[in-house]
């Protein structure tokens, strides 16, 4: 027995009662606690008395939702008595939580006969109880405690999807399966970089590649740092490697041992994603769209695009998430400010997509899998956010689509990153 109670205190500490008022101003609210019971009845905590045991455990987070299941799953089947009551609940934010096991026993006695032998006969069974319920907890953590590494793997089921910026001044997007995170594009500084990956508790050795679409500025301002500092892989077309040696506002290049050439519809593996870079046309050296799948699930990013090809169209149709520009206003642009010859650029077949095409494509591409759209590379000069989504939404409306029911429509942000998008790993 020693044994055993030796290993539980390195997983967890027993919590008085008359400690959970501490416990609450340090993790959160114990009155949200759940309580599950063998006769469906759930009580407070605090009218319970003395005969409550409180037990903490400190677990990741990633592990916290998975372990409690297993506590409600599994603890159930030893509860012989209807008197015991078991509740198991996370609580707290961040990295880690605090898994709270309490388990209540009611004696149902009275004051009066509370020292008979009634009363000490059911408060050992209690214990006994207790102890076989910990004997299983401490089983279920040891097993995390060794194997974290591979349950990390197991449990994460979550794509993650975050933009850091979205147009001419800075564009640069996450994406996670799992533990491993790779960047499409590092066109922020590297100060902006880390302070959005502080925002999100992401640390930068958990990216492990780099996802290059195209070789202009606001596309790879920090695409040497990253590769050079910090090791990363960059994966991108012979010509867009090229032209990031070429350009000017990348001043570490990327060394020859992190330089991966792709080549476009050749599908390849990264990491735990398969992804496939295809043609998107524009007036840089090169540009690629990327189609990433995990688990028949199918996120597409295509930015930066002068028009929709045959091809991007076959793209937008297997989404279940896409993110597509929607740079400009049609009218905007016409009496805007800019020169002449920069709005024909703009305008042309290699230049930027408007709100209007844009719609266009999803319109007559969207399949029913398609879950979420998030525009991308709005203009400053040229375009506004609601003027963007609600163009989009009146293309999609013409032809008898609505956003919001069919799917989910959204802007990103220029300047500033976005919410973190969890999407679900299982085709729903």
């Amino acid at each position: 027995m020693g044994g055993l109670w030796s290993q539980f205190r390195l997983c967890a500490k027993r919590v008085h009662l008359i400690d959970i008022a501490q416990v609450e101003n340090h993790v959160g609210k114990v009155g949200f606690l759940d309580f599950y019971t063998i006769d469906g009845k759930a009580r407070s905590l605090f009218t319970l008395g003395k005969n409550v045991d409180v037990f903490l455990i400190d677990v990741a987070a990633e592990i916290a939702e998975e372990l409690s299941k297993f506590l409600i799953r599994e603890l159930g089947s030893i509860l012989e008595s209807p008197s015991i009551v078991f509740c198991c609940k996370t609580i707290g934010n961040g990295k880690y939580f605090h898994l709270v096991l309490v388990f209540l026993v009611f004696l149902r006695t009275t004051g009066k006969d509370a020292n008979n032998e009634q009363y000490e006969s059911r408060k050992r069974y209690f214990h006994i109880i207790n102890f076989k319920i910990l004997t299983k907890v401490v089983k279920k953590i040891w097993i995390i405690n060794t194997f974290s590494l591979l349950l990390h793997k197991i449990l994460i089921k979550m794509l993650k999807f975050i933009s850091f910026g979205s147009g001419s001044s800075g564009n640069c997007y996450y994406f996670s399966a799992g533990s491993e995170g790779l960047l499409i594009d590092a066109g922020i500084g590297m100060r902006t970089l880390k302070k959005y990956l502080h925002d999100y508790n992401i640390k930068l050795d958990e990216i492990k590649n780099i996802l290059v679409t195209h070789d202009h500025a606001d596309h790879i301002k920090a695409v040497g740092v990253l590769s050079t500092d910090y090791n990363m892989p960059v994966y991108a077309t012979k010509e867009v490697h090229n032209g990031i040696m070429r350009n000017y506002c990348v001043h570490k290049k990327i060394p020859s041992a992190n330089t991966k050439v792709i080549e476009k519809n050749v599908r390849i593996k990264v990491g735990d994603l398969f992804i496939t870079p295809f043609t998107v046309p524009h007036d840089s050296s090169d540009n690629v769209g990327y189609c990433i799948e995990s688990d028949g699930l199918v996120f597409c990013l295509m930015t930066d695009v002068g028009h929709v090809t045959d091809e991007m169209k076959k793209y937008i149709s297997m989404s279940d998430y896409l993110v597509l520009e929607a740079n400009y206003d049609e009218e905007m642009l016409r009496v805007g400010n800019y020169p002449q010859y920069l709005k024909e650029r703009i305008a042309s077949d290699r230049g930027h997509l408007s709100n209007r095409d844009c719609g266009e494509a999803l319109a007559n591409n969207a399949t029913e899998r398609l879950k979420k759209v998030w525009l991308c590379h709005l203009s400053e000069e040229n375009n506004h956010p609601v003027l963007a989504q609600k163009t989009v939404e009146q293309v999609l409306r013409s032809y008898g689509i609505v956003a919001g029911k069919d799917f989910q429509l959204e802007i990103l942000k220029r300047k500033s990153a976005s919410e973190l998008f969890e999407i679900d790993d299982i085709k729903q």
